[in-house]
């Protein structure tokens, strides 16, 4: 029998919640540039969590809150 750990928990939620919003854009026909002008987000930033690599923006923005 094998456990998921929270951290995998965590990753395989953060792909599922990335594959939703990019689903939900691709359907509203919408840029992935157009997407984040309206959510004021860059897109890379986009990007990376339809990708479900929400580490990516964690560290940006941390780093950002302390410039």
């Amino acid at each position: 029998m094998t456990h998921a750990t929270s951290s995998d928990d965590d990753a395989a939620s953060a792909i599922r919640v990335g594959q939703i919003l990019a689903a939900e854009r691709v359907r509203l026909g919408i840029s992935v540039q157009e997407a984040a002008d309206m959510l004021r987000l860059r897109p890379s930033y986009l990007e990376s969590i339809e990708d479900g690599r929400l580490e990516d923006n964690a560290e940006r923005i941390a780093q950002q809150a302390v410039e």
